[in-house]
């Protein structure tokens, strides 16, 4: 959904009065949480949610009913680092998904026969476009959904499908996709929707400059498809003590904060030029350092709450005030999850999610402060540089990754911005700086 300059006023007034969600919408509970299929009504959900996980249904019958190119793929994966750019994300994820037949037996993926596969990969477009469209309606902005929109737009470049409906055809709709190894067409597409293409490179890689001029070099050369507006909301500069507070009972170490571009704005991906200032949001990543028992009941500017990175300080301890609260318009406190699917014969697939060990995530990005940020050009493919370097998003996707095996980033890119962490269907939200 779009709106007009005049609406995102009216948005905005209101999240003035009420910065904030109903602790029963953001789920804050640890207990195991399950959803039927069967419950999920199709028709109310965001199409741009239902497209972006009909999508990647139709590619996993592709690669199903193309098992020589799967059985290479899974090979070269094999042989290769889930940081390496030979790596088939799409294929491994599949093949790591957590099925359960109606006997409770885990079964894999590509082991399904035609019928219940089809089965599943229908209730798996129903459960997951169901979570994301949930992040959508609690999102103070259009970023993540925009995002989606900028993925489904590259992606239909290669898997050109129907809409998607309860007589969905995969075998004709998978049959449609011309590629030969439709992951490598489609993250090519994706890496190239996203930026304007590679930087001029003059400079870039011993470049030494502030996190600012840093991001506004970013902006200006479109590397991360993001512009450039003039706003300054009332709320944007929020109190560090607000900031605690209003997340305090959920902070623990190894759970992910998370900003989106822009703050409460909406829109086009846009970067976030503070009341004609020098700050740009453009979004951040960062894991929580401090339980919510060490946490004293003041705090200031200078509390270090998180670990993270940036361009002018690398990976280190962060500040509430430089970090967080003079930088960005609303932050997200979310949980890393295990996700799993029971086939209930004979009617149809529940999504089950159990909370991840917050403490092996946070032992993980403690073995990494001594790690740089990428440089300018690699951060389109953040990924394949980890663990020598970093951007923001990426340094808590390789913890999560190294800790639990469980990749919070999407389908197919080579890097992993904000609005990737926020959208991925492995994290829950818990709570709202506001």
């Amino acid at each position: 959904m779009k709106y007009t300059r005049f609406t995102l006023v009216l948005i905005f007034l209101a999240l003035v009065g009420s910065c904030s969600k109903p602790a029963s919408d953001l789920n804050p509970t640890e207990d195991p949480i399950t959803v039927k299929a069967t419950d999920v009504n199709l028709a109310s959900l965001d199409q741009d949610a239902v497209e972006f996980y009909k999508d990647i249904a139709v590619m996993a019958e592709w690669y199903a009913d193309h098992p020589a190119v799967l059985k290479a793929e899974l090979a070269k994966n094999s042989a290769e680092k889930y940081t390496d750019s030979l790596y088939n994300d799409f294929v491994a994820e599949l093949a790591s998904m957590e099925l359960y037949d109606e006997k409770d037996k885990p079964v894999s993926f590509f082991d399904l026969d035609e019928t219940t596969r089809h089965t599943f990969l229908k209730d798996y477009v129903k459960l997951e476009a169901s979570f994301l469209d949930s992040k959508f309606k609690i999102a103070a902005n259009e970023q993540a959904d925009d995002h989606i929109e900028l993925v489904n737009a590259a992606v239909d470049k290669t898997v050109k499908t129907s809409a998607f409906s309860d007589n969905f055809d995969f075998n004709a709709e998978a049959a449609r996709i011309k590629s030969s190894n439709p992951y490598e067409t489609v993250s090519a597409d994706i890496q190239n929707t996203l930026g304007a293409g590679p930087p001029p490179k003059l400079g870039l890689e011993s470049q030494s400059t502030t996190e600012q001029t840093f991001l506004k070099f970013l902006a200006d050369s479109r590397i991360l498809g993001y512009s450039v507006v003039t706003f300054n909301p009332l709320c944007f500069n929020n109190t560090p003590q607000k900031f605690v507070d209003k997340m305090r009972s959920g902070l623990r170490k190894g759970r992910v904060l998370v900003s989106l571009p822009g703050g409460f704005m909406t829109g086009s991906p846009l970067a976030l030029n503070a009341g004609g200032g020098s700050i740009l949001d453009v979004g951040h990543v960062a894991i929580v350092s401090k339980d919510a028992s060490e946490i004293p009941a003041t705090v200031n500017a200078d509390y270090v709450l998180s670990i993270g990175t940036n361009n002018e300080e690398n990976m280190h301890n962060e500040k509430l005030g430089k970090d967080w609260t003079s930088k960005h318009g609303v932050t997200y406190l979310m949980q890393p999850i295990k996700v799993t699917y029971r086939y209930k014969f004979p009617v149809s697939w529940e999504r089950s999610q159990t909370d991840l060990d917050n403490s092996k995530t946070y032992q993980k990005i403690t073995s990494v402060m001594d790690r740089k940020y990428c440089y300018a050009p690699e951060m389109l493919y953040a990924k394949w540089k980890a663990p020598d370097r970093f951007i923001c998003s990426s340094s808590a996707w390789w913890a999560i990754k190294e800790a639990h095996g469980v990749g919070i980033g999407d389908f197919y890119k080579s890097t992993i911005f904000p609005a990737g962490v926020y959208e991925s269907s492995d994290m829950r939200i818990v709570g709202m700086s506001f």
